[in-house]
């Protein structure tokens, strides 16, 4: 072990990308890598074991210093430990995207791809300096490999670091605890018969397994990791200068006593903010990667199920909300001024049958993905005692239904990758930040002028497949998340751009999870030949789940759309509904007149819909619906078209608010018919007490309730709210709240073995500015349908 004072106690990461490019070079030979390999393995593990004698000792002490110091001071230590670390944050997307078509002079960049959590940005933040030295010190190096290849995999890919791949073999990184294997090569001489060759066999093995590493990239994974000890150690030297080798490693003179390993640091959430994922994964690095959550995404995809299913019974259901929708999406798309009354007649079919495809389309996706995450998770319990004998080794038949998983995750996402390419063509806001013109080189070149605003070139990154592949959507979508507060983004964001990144966000989490729970099922780790399932068999499997979405894949014949064009289109006040105003005749009569122009429509798009499905079925060779008695009566009785698929692909009713004569609300006799001819309703929650006392909740929260459930009266106003008071009114009543990227927040609760998950989009700029009425009434029909909420509920506290 070499002396600690003149060995540790500085690194240099410009020496350190010397050594990596004068060790990784292209004629380095097989004998060359295996003795790399074993110099820098046991150099990690004689630093891991230093840090953590230190960390037994003096983890405490470190922890009460650091916290003691100004940012200054930190930047002091960190200087003199390594004085040119990075100083900023790694914006990995970021500089991925500086970096398209553009000549590579300096090196500086480079730093930041082989460790971008190691920065002076980063480290002096709050506790991730002494969370970083915990996870690391006490923790298996194997535990790491995942995120410290992928750490550099960026520069890899670019290619700023150039990894030899001529070598002939792998190496053994994954779960290895000792030094005897950790880093071992495994040559592989074809010269030889491959069956009789027992290297061929242990290839074979490591392959399938998914626990091999090729040798250019543990080498560099061996390089990181090496660099990343020694710095924390130099650490430690720097924050504890007045004691000795002996002292800091052993411990003080009287005895060589251990210290308990202090309580884990939970991170400080500032005042007034909620919980994000973006932040938990921000720490990632410092804290270690968490163990897979399966409650977590089972909870995501089941809240986001029902989120759309809301959506589509809102577009059914709410004239004013129909109205806002169409039109936003006319005004997104519109990109000339049509004056011929066909050509304006044939565009607005057209957007009337994408909101109509778009909202069935995605619902009926996230619902086959929550059946099919639900099988996985079943199958996980039948074969949870043969993973426990045989944890290398993961059945095939649950890796198939894993992968199924994954596909339908990346159909969701390409769904709304595809929706961002079109709002940045289409958007006037973001059509000034793009370049379409030259598309033979990159169908999303940024223009010149914005390179350095970051929030256009991370989009540009989040749509560019090339990009989008290398850094895989997670990574970019959180990115984004960071930079919704920035000026540089706010010019550029939209409500629909918006909507789409919080989509991303959620499917991205619940593939997070899926890759935590099985790392091999990684992109960059399992090999095509040893995956139990293709990716054309995926699609295939996931196509035929969702079969439904085949029949919203072919457009109707024009002279189809101009018919629902003739129902649909908003115009002469046509969807004109007062809701927010005192009951006259005249208000009643009008809300009236919507709903039934808005039930028109939709009649006329379950009888297109009927007709296209009654095509699809005569093609397959199947006798049309109306052949069959059963179905026949289902579709008489809900209406036909996509009000028989929505019910019957949820098996369950479900109930429309119509305005009656004398200015109640009345659910319609069309609406209120069930597939087994009862009602339902929704039990309260959280669950009442016996004596049914209303739910005593703050002021402020009380205020909320009365916004939600405010009916209109000549001499009274409905209270102004904003977002941050809607989410103090769901922590009250118990639910946790998780804020997700794209502005989408997961508030979740457990009563009495009863759960609930919510899943709502927050308004752009809500934050700011008060939540409009059209707003808090899709809110609180959710909260009635969902929860059983009523304004009797709710009372003051005492």
């Amino acid at each position: 072990m070499k002396d600690s004072r003149e060995f540790y106690n500085h690194v240099s990461t410009r020496e350190a990308i010397i050594d990596f490019e004068e060790e990784l070079t292209d004629d380095l030979t097989i004998q060359e890598a295996q003795a790399l390999a074993a110099t820098h393995s046991k150099t990690i593990f004689e630093v891991r074991l230093l840090l953590k004698m230190v960390l037994d000792h003096h983890e405490d002490t470190i922890r009460k210093r650091w916290a003691k110091k100004a940012s200054t001071k930190r930047r002091e230590v960190l200087k003199a430990v390594c004085d040119d670390l990075p100083a900023d944050h790694c914006w990995n997307i970021y500089a991925a995207t500086m970096l398209l078509g553009l000549p590579v002079a300096e090196k500086e960049y480079l730093y930041g791809y082989l460790w971008p959590h190691l920065n002076v940005e980063d480290l002096i933040k709050g506790d991730n300096l002494p969370l970083l030295l915990n996870t690391r010190g006490r923790t298996p190096v194997c535990a790491f490999v995942y995120e410290d290849m992928s750490s550099w995999y960026a520069a890899f890919e670019k290619p700023l670091v150039k990894i030899p791949n001529h070598l002939d073999g792998y190496m053994i990184l994954h779960n290895q605890l000792s030094l005897e294997f950790y880093g071992k090569v495994v040559p592989i001489d074809r010269e030889k018969d491959g069956p009789e060759n027992p290297q061929f066999v242990l290839a074979d093995v490591l392959r399938k397994t998914g626990k091999y590493v090729h040798i250019g990239f543990g080498l560099a994974v061996l390089h990181v990791q090496e660099f990343t000890y020694r710095m924390l150690l130099a650490f430690c030297y720097q924050i504890l200068p007045e004691m000795d080798d002996k002292t800091l490693i052993k411990g003080s003179p009287e005895g060589n006593i251990v210290n308990a390993e202090p309580p884990q640091i939970k991170p400080k959430i500032p005042s007034g903010e909620w919980p994000s994922l973006s932040a938990k994964l921000a720490l990632a690095p410092y804290t270690g990667q968490e163990g897979a959550n399966f409650d977590i995404a089972e909870s995501l995809i089941q809240a986001e199920c029902s989120k759309c299913e809301d959506f589509i019974w809102f577009l059914r259901e709410d004239p004013e909300f129909f109205d806002m929708v169409i039109r936003t999406r006319y005004n997104t798309r519109q990109q000339t001024s049509h004056t011929n009354v066909t050509e304006i007649r044939q565009s607005w079919a057209s957007i009337l049958w994408s909101v109509v495809h778009d909202a069935y389309f995605i619902f009926v996706w996230w619902d086959c993905a929550l059946k099919q995450f639900r099988k996985a998770r079943a199958m996980r319990q039948e074969v949870a005692d043969d993973m426990a004998k045989n944890p290398n080794c993961l059945p095939t038949d649950y890796e198939t239904e894993l992968r199924v998983v994954l596909m339908g995750m990346d159909n969701i996402k390409i769904f709304h990758l595809a929706g961002l390419s079109e709002l940045c063509r289409n958007d006037a806001s973001l059509r000034k930040v793009f370049n379409f013109h030259d598309m033979s080189k990159n169908p999303f070149m940024v223009k010149r002028e914005y390179l350095h605003n970051k929030f256009a070139n991370v989009l540009e990154a989040l749509i560019s497949p090339s990009t989008c592949k290398m850094f895989g959507i997670e990574a970019t979508v959180h990115e984004l998340d960071r930079l919704f507060l920035k000026d540089s983004g706010k010019n550029c964001m939209t409500p629909e751009l918006q909507e789409h990144l919080g989509q991303l966000a959620l499917s991205s989490e619940v593939t997070r999870q899926v890759f935590l729970h099985q790392p091999r099922l990684h992109r960059n780790n399992m090999p095509k030949d040893c995956r139990s399932i293709s990716k054309k068999d995926s699609i295939r499997r996931v196509s035929r789940m969702c079969r439904q979405t085949l029949l919203l894949t072919n457009t109707p014949p024009n002279s189809e759309l101009v018919i629902l064009c003739s129902t649909g289109m908003p115009d002469k006040d046509r969807f004109l509904y007062p809701v927010d105003q005192p009951r006259t005749p005249e208000i009643t009569k009008a809300m009236i007149t919507a709903e039934q122009n808005l039930d028109g429509f939709w009649q006329t798009a379950d009888k297109l819909f009927l007709n296209l499905s009654k095509q699809l079925e005569a093609m397959e060779g199947k006798p049309p619906a109306e052949h069959k008695p059963e179905k026949c009566a289902a579709a008489a009785a809900a209406g036909g078209g996509l009000h028989t698929l929505l019910k019957e692909h949820l098996k369950k009713p479900r109930e429309l608010r119509r305005t009656a004569e004398d200015g109640s609300v009345a659910v319609s006799a069309f609406a209120a018919l069930t597939l087994d001819g009862r009602r339902r309703r929704r039990k309260r929650f959280p669950p009442a007490s016996g004596t049914e006392e209303p739910w005593r909740v703050p002021p402020r929260a009380l205020r909320v309730v009365r916004a939600l459930f405010y009916e209109p009266h000549p001499h009274e106003a409905a209270p102004d709210v904003m977002w941050k008071d809607f989410v103090f009114l769901m922590a009250s009543m118990g639910f946790s709240v998780l804020r997700l990227g794209g502005g989408a927040w997961l508030f979740s609760a457990r009563k009495e073995k009863v759960a609930r998950e919510m899943l709502f989009q927050e308004p752009w700029e809500a934050e700011k500015e008060k939540m409009s009425p059209l707003v808090l009434r899709e809110i609180v029909r959710r909260l009635e349908y969902h929860l059983g909420w009523r304004k009797e509920y709710f009372a003051a506290k005492k």
